[in-house]
């Protein structure tokens, strides 16, 4: 499926490309010109894929940005033939994993049993040996305070009209008479 060739449908897809796009101007050295550059460029690619790479230039699909009443560059046919040998090979491999899967089996009851056992057990051992910060959401135990919080909180409840932001100016402007 993704093997190139077969070579005669290939050119067939080119000479269809040639013929469409000739022109009077054309001589026979500068097809066979164009024809050994399609050739090329489009020898390692599946005839269905080439095929298919020229339907899209046709639709409109491909190359866009490329005058469609020329012939289609030789790159941007090559490029969609990857991008469609690409997607078939990837579908391939994807098929071929769900082929290759097993089956689902059930847990039998003294599986299930040995590993509820187990999750008990780690679930006692969590409990006993974590510490409390480590136990997740609730209330702590209160941490004693350091000398500096609690002269902080004395001094905010005395002066409490003070506020924070009053506190951190005189501590800015002691820093700079300190600094001076």
């Amino acid at each position: 499926m993704t093997n190139p060739g077969p070579a005669k449908e290939i050119d067939a897809t080119i000479g269809a490309i040639i013929v469409r796009y000739a022109t009077a101007r054309q001589d026979d050295d500068m097809m066979r010109a164009r024809m050994e550059g399609y050739r090329i460029v489009l020898r390692d690619f599946p005839a269905w894929a080439v095929r298919e790479a020229y339907a899209r230039w046709l639709k409109g699909e491909i190359g866009r940005e490329y005058d469609a009443s020329f012939p289609p560059p030789e790159r941007v046919l090559h490029d969609c033939a990857k991008s469609l040998v690409m997607a078939t090979i990837g579908q391939k491999v994807g098929l071929q994993l769900v082929l290759d899967a097993e089956g689902y089996q059930p847990l039998s009851e003294a599986e299930m049993a040995e590993r509820r056992q187990r999750l008990d057990a780690l679930m006692q051992n969590i409990a006993t040996t974590a510490s409390p910060e480590d136990r997740g959401p609730g209330k702590l135990k209160p941490q004693p305070e350091t000398p500096e919080e609690q002269a902080r909180r004395e001094r905010i409840l005395k002066n409490p009209g003070k506020g924070i932001l009053a506190e951190l100016r005189e501590k800015m402007e002691a820093d700079r008479a300190a600094a001076e």
